[in-house]
């Protein structure tokens, strides 16, 4: 039923208020869910990487709520909302408690908010769930632009702020950006 998928960076999973095609787990990679306001701006955006579970809601017929879209290139396992929900079958006690694990994961589920706070610290913040997707010291998969597009910010000013924490010795920014400080980083994040 679950079948590998890859999809390449930027490719859009689903679209906000859109009830997802598919249920997927992320083997590898990382998307961004964006929540956009009625205005179309951006008014939250989080990041999944491995181990996580998209599109859960469709399992229910219900929108998904933000638009999720590929910031790396991903490595998935999916399979359609239709043929999963027949594998759970009609109502019985084990769809019962699928749903309600999954209820609680959903309500459990905290994303970290990438689009409040000063700049500085939503790059700290972004870097660190990047390096626990990508991992501690190796180069993160995508690009600068990219980051900054995610976090709402110009290229210059990314550009600013990761010269600013290299000069700290939390990052290496000279090609992509890998993570040197964790701690450091986290100290930044928590404002």
């Amino acid at each position: 039923m679950f079948a590998p998928k890859k999809l390449s960076a930027e490719a859009v999973l689903t679209a906000q208020d859109m009830v997802a095609e598919e249920v997927a787990f992320v083997r590898k990679g990382v998307v961004a869910m964006t929540v956009l306001t009625s205005d179309g701006e951006q008014a939250h955006v989080a990041v999944r990487g491995p181990r996580s579970m998209l599109g859960l809601e469709s399992l229910k017929a219900l929108p998904s709520p933000a638009d999720v879209t590929a910031v790396t290139e991903l490595q998935l396992c999916a399979a359609p909302a239709d043929r999963v929900k027949s594998w759970l079958g009609p109502e019985s006690a084990a769809r019962r408690m699928f749903e309600i694990a999954m209820g609680e994961l959903l309500e459990q589920r905290r994303d970290v908010d990438l689009r409040s706070g000063p700049a500085e610290v939503r790059v700290a913040r972004f870097l660190l769930m990047c390096a626990e997707h990508v991992g501690r010291g190796k180069d993160a998969p995508f690009s600068k632009a990219r980051a900054a597009a995610v976090l709402g910010l110009r290229p210059e000013t990314m550009s600013r702020i990761l010269k600013r924490l290299a000069a700290r010795g939390m990052v290496d920014s000279t090609k992509n950006v890998r993570v040197l400080d964790v701690e450091a980083l986290r100290a930044l994040a928590a404002g």
